[in-house]
């Protein structure tokens, strides 16, 4: 009887720290989306001619982060700031935040 209920009482902890740690690894995987998009368009940003939003768009379609939101801001140095807005949520305890990401590209022109 003692043997039966430690073994539960382990498991149900077991299991629930098990489920919070995959969804870590969820919110990490999320993060990691949204970075590689911001560096495929930065990277793209500094080998065009010029500055097309339309043609940046196209990167942003064929992403696997679905859920990200890019934006672009022009400073005084002629560098693009690219803001990729993704949200984060971890379900099992109903936890959800929208972060922001940011890069700047090398002075372009």
């Amino acid at each position: 009887m003692k043997g039966s209920f430690e073994f539960a009482f382990i498991m149900t902890f077991v299991m629930m720290f098990l489920v919070i740690g995959l969804g870590l690894i969820r919110i990490m995987i999320q993060y990691q989306d949204a970075k590689m998009l911001q560096e495929r368009i930065v990277a793209y940003i500094e080998v065009m001619d010029h500055f097309d939003e339309q043609s940046l768009a196209q990167l942003t379609s064929i992403s696997i982060c679905s859920q990200c939101e890019v934006s672009y801001e022009a400073d005084e140095y002629n560098r693009i700031e690219v803001i990729v807005t993704f949200p984060l949520n971890l379900p099992i305890i109903d936890w959800s935040m929208q972060t922001k990401i940011r890069a700047k590209t090398i002075p372009l022109f």
